[in-house]
């Protein structure tokens, strides 16, 4: 163990002897990456971000409003469980699907800004790694034919190839960062976008059920809303949220210019 702990720091040496500061700035911007990338990674896995969905029961309880739905969201710990526990607390206290939607939305905004941050660090490195690489080469390049230019007709061939491939030694490993750190970032962008769609996709089904029968007061059965061709709750990264798809509309409003009916009645505008 101790050997190989030796020979890891004789090559980082020699690669940073080589490479000079631009290898030395490449290289910390891979433990960070590295590191980034393990606690998002270990973070996630705690918070349940490749949980799977909802057991089946939950939405008949929810649906009939008994707090036995609750319960089932007290003993699982993802994202979309707590937006659906927020939904069910609003619900309990008002039936209004503006209110049960404002909750839920923000619950989810919060959320997914807490997934999403370092991922932008991880996009960064990946980024700008190659580039940092690119720049050392173009250095090492200059070097080398400021070399060739002092040595003047005396020129060895050794000189400019010894030059450029320690100037190529900076490409080598640029792109030896950004490659590990752009599937990073995707594995981790692509859970976020996956609990984003779960809990799109739970909102609609809550509020498709919940508003009916919970914090109603008891009387006949009430009808069912009318279908709405608004688009449903959007959390993408690339989206503004927008409540449009959660709260349905009002009845149509009166049109001004329409002329009056034999009955007396004005017709409405849809």
């Amino acid at each position: 163990m101790d050997s190989l702990m030796t020979s890891a720091m004789a090559g980082t040496q020699a690669l940073l002897d080589l490479g000079g500061p631009v290898v030395a700035v490449l290289l910390a911007l891979s433990v960070l990456g590295v590191t980034v990338a393990f606690a998002k990674a270990i973070g996630f896995v705690a918070a349940g971000v490749w949980r799977s969905g909802m057991p089946a029961d939950f939405w008949d309880l929810a649906a009939a409003g008994q707090p036995a739905a609750e319960a089932v969201l007290a003993g699982r710990r993802d994202p979309v469980a707590e937006m659906l526990a927020a939904g069910l607390a609003a619900a309990a206290q008002t039936g209004k699907t503006e209110r049960i939607a404002d909750a839920m939305e923000a619950t989810a905004l919060g959320r997914l800004s807490r997934l999403r941050g370092g991922l932008g660090l991880l996009e960064f490195i990946a980024g700008v790694a190659p580039l940092l690489g690119l720049f050392g080469t173009v250095l090492g390049m200059i070097d080398a034919f400021q070399a060739m230019e002092a040595a003047g007709a005396r020129v060895d061939p050794a000189l400019l190839s010894g030059g450029i491939w320690v100037a190529l030694l900076t490409t080598g490993v640029g792109l030896a960062v950004a490659m590990p750190m752009m599937a990073a970032h995707a594995l981790l962008d692509g859970a976020v976008r996956g609990v984003s769609d779960r809990m799109e996709a739970a909102a609609s089904r809550l509020l498709a059920g919940v508003p009916q029968t919970v914090g109603q007061a008891a009387g006949p059965p009430a009808e069912p809303p009318a279908p709405s061709s608004a688009p449903g709750p959007r959390f993408g990264p690339s989206r503004t949220p927008s409540l449009g798809g959660w709260k349905q509309a009002g009845g149509g409003a009166a049109d001004p210019t329409a002329a009056p009916r034999p009955d007396g009645l004005v017709a409405r505008r849809d």
